[in-house]
């Protein structure tokens, strides 16, 4: 299976959400304790219905996991199961290391047909922690670990598996923290330079934002856009003029990227999941994770 997104594509994908979290950024600054978390203001937008999931086991094969002929009885397994539920494909997740090998397995396969039902996915949740691996290896000398330990969002003991991605929960709880505490900084900097009633027109869109923010148009509003855009333009103009401002504001667009492929595969989106996928890929390839780097984009 042969996907192919076009650079215009998946900008137009991510740059929706990304709009989407610097509303909500723009919400808590307006209303820090009655605004919800990020899962909880995305959980608000939502506006599909979705239906109920029924999780059934199969059979457990009784041999190494590691060892390729596993690997090609699972794959048959599925194309078994697929054919008997009359479905037109059907998707296998794998780590890393079992990913690689169902690709090589359907590379070589001499009877390519048998497979073609086959969608392989390397599992979200180790991408996310590759990722945020990288987050942590680029950060790694700026001071984000001493100040995720003095403000207790984890303890010294747990910061090295949180800064390696290791420790999921935490280190996407501490990101996603870090991510609203830097955008609040952000924005308040951003108040400091505007004009009085430019100053005004921002605090009457960002009242609107608030009381309207559960409807899904907030996003790209007449009345809104442009607030968006002058922001955005400031952020430019700041990292243009500050080191230190550029270096913080790219702290800001990985955990962006991040949270978007979160939001991608809580929503179903496939769409946003490859485009924030592909966003990921520039830095699993700067920061040697080769390995992700080399099947993450292989389907």
């Amino acid at each position: 299976l042969e996907c192919t997104i076009s650079l215009a594509s998946y900008q137009d994908q991510t740059s929706k959400s990304f709009d989407t979290d610097l509303i909500y950024c723009f919400c808590k600054f307006a209303l820090p304790m009655e605004i919800p978390g990020w899962t909880g203001f995305n959980i608000s937008l939502r506006d599909a219905t979705y239906s109920q999931t029924i999780i059934h086991y199969l059979p457990v094969l009784e041999s190494p996991a590691t060892e390729s002929k596993t690997v090609d009885k699972l794959l048959q397994n599925a194309v078994k199961y697929c054919n008997i539920l009359e479905l037109p494909a059907i998707v296998v997740v794998f780590d890393e290391a079992l990913y690689a090998k169902a690709q090589e397995i359907r590379w070589t396969q001499p009877q390519p047909k048998i497979y073609e039902k086959l969608v392989l996915r390397m599992g979200e949740f180790h991408t996310c922690m590759a990722f945020l691996a990288t987050i942590g290896k680029r950060f790694s000398k700026s001071g984000l670990e001493d100040i995720f330990i003095e403000s207790e969002v984890f303890a010294k003991g747990s910061s090295n598996g949180v800064m390696n991605g290791l420790k999921y929960n935490r280190s996407v709880r501490g990101h996603k923290l870090m991510y609203q505490a830097l955008s609040q900084l952000q924005i308040e900097q951003y108040v400091d330079t505007l004009s009085a009633p430019a100053k005004t027109e921002f605090q009457e869109a960002i009242k609107q934002m608030v009381f309207n923010y559960e409807e899904l148009e907030i996003i790209n509003p007449d009345d809104t856009s442009h607030v968006l855009s002058a922001y955005k333009s400031h952020v430019r103009t700041m990292c243009a003029q500050s080191p230190t401002y550029c270096i913080w504001n790219s702290y800001l667009e990985m955990v962006k990227v991040l949270l978007s492929f979160i939001r991608g595969t809580r929503d179903s989106s496939w769409d946003l999941h490859l485009a924030s996928l592909r966003m990921n890929l520039l830095y699993l390839h700067a920061y040697d994770r080769t390995n992700y780097a080399r099947y993450v984009d292989i389907i």
